[in-house]
């Protein structure tokens, strides 16, 4: 008789920090420090033991669109240590008109480093959404080759996803280290600064007005709804909520080519969607969510902390409405999902985020920041 699986591990949720008005998205800086983005535009700083610093490490409200969730993700530099880098994308309307456009600038800590300074902006890149609707994405990640990684939503325009001359409905990788010459000069960047090169392995690297926008990576995503990378083994995770039937968690391997297709809009996760045009090859999530219980998914983090050994591998994931924290393990072909927290303990679960240590944090849109712990460990 094989070998039976091992029962779930159960988790529990330790409060961290509450008070916040909105939160989205949290990372660190190689430090004990953990820093939280607000919707309206601030970056807020949770020291050791949940400590909530009063004065917001950066507060842009007043150059982001105020009509939506507008600062949707943020990253620190590599080598943020010595540099003081850190990258934003947010949401403006250009001065006196009704477009929208998504953001991508890089800011710098000041001398106090709980304070970043907001004159510090250096716009990176900018590209169109459509205005007064949704599915922006905003995540952001360096991945382990140096370059910076960024989801993009379909801005409620499936086609959008399938078309090599938009950013939209993209995974988006660019070099921020280093002025572009002319053969990895921006392609598809809309601000017209050119403060960015394009990387080699793209899904096109044909230079400006070639047969794509160089800047995409992989491309087919709807509504993408945090992605990180595997801080062991390199691969990207992904979730991506669906439209009428089904969610879906996503993964790309490390070391991947560029020009992979998530399928979206001609295939919502594993079924048919609309295969007009759809004569490409796509890979396909590796978990479908039924909307008879999920309906906007939020992709997590694999545990590769040291505190909770049982932990380690495991896919974490949770959905905004079916509130659940599950995880998945087990081969790509036959994942295994175990519910490891039944819905009820944690209201609007938006992000999760890794500490220094690669400890998992879960962030709820009413506030509040827990810890994920093994109840069983002192």
């Amino acid at each position: 008789m094989p070998p039976q699986p091992k029962p779930p591990t159960p988790i529990a949720l330790e409060l961290y920090v509450d008070g916040l008005n909105a939160p989205l998205d949290i990372t660190h800086a190689n430090d004990s420090r953990l820093f939280i983005a607000e919707a309206p535009g601030r970056i807020r700083i949770a020291k050791s033991q949940g400590n909530l610093l009063t004065t917001p490490f950066l507060d842009i409200t007043s150059r982001v669109y105020g009509g939506l969730p507008s600062l949707l993700g943020f990253v620190f530099h590599p080598n943020y240590a010595v540099n003081g880098y850190f990258y934003v994308h947010y949401l403006y309307l250009t001065q006196g008109t009704n477009i929208l456009r998504s953001r991508i600038s890089r800011f710098q800590r000041s001398i106090n480093p709980d304070i970043a300074n907001p004159n510090s902006e250096f716009v990176i890149m900018e590209y169109a959404e459509t205005f007064g609707t949704e599915h922006f994405g905003g995540d952001m990640h360096f991945g382990p080759d140096g370059y910076l990684y960024m989801i993009s939503g379909d801005s409620n325009d499936a086609i959008r996803a399938q078309r090599f001359n938009s950013l939209l409905g993209k995974l988006l990788r660019i070099d921020v280290n280093g002025a572009p010459g002319v053969a990895n000069a921006p392609d598809c960047d809309v601000s017209g600064r050119g403060n960015y090169r394009i990387p080699p392995g793209n899904a096109f690297t044909d230079s400006k007005l070639g047969q794509g926008c160089d800047e995409i990576y992989a491309l087919g995503f709807r509504n993408p709804w945090n992605f990180s990378f595997d801080r062991l083994t390199g691969d990207i995770w992904l979730g991506d909520v669906g439209a009428e039937t089904a969610e879906e968690i996503d993964f790309i391997p490390a070391g991947a080519s560029g020009g992979l297709n998530l399928g979206w809009r001609c295939y919502e996760a594993n079924g048919v969607y609309d295969l007009t045009g759809c004569n490409r090859s796509y890979l396909f999530p590796v978990l479908s969510l039924l909307h008879e219980s999920d309906f906007s998914v939020m992709g997590g983090y694999v545990y590769r902390g040291k505190k909770y050994p049982q932990f380690k591998g495991q896919y974490f994931f949770t959905d905004f409405f079916n509130s659940s924290i599950r995880t998945l393990t087990g081969p790509r072909s036959k994942p295994i999902v175990n519910e490891v927290l039944t819905k009820g303990f944690v209201s609007s679960p938006v992000s999760f985020g890794e500490d220094n240590n690669g400890e998992l944090y879960v962030v709820s849109y009413d506030g509040t920041v827990y810890r994920i712990i093994d109840p069983t460990v002192p």
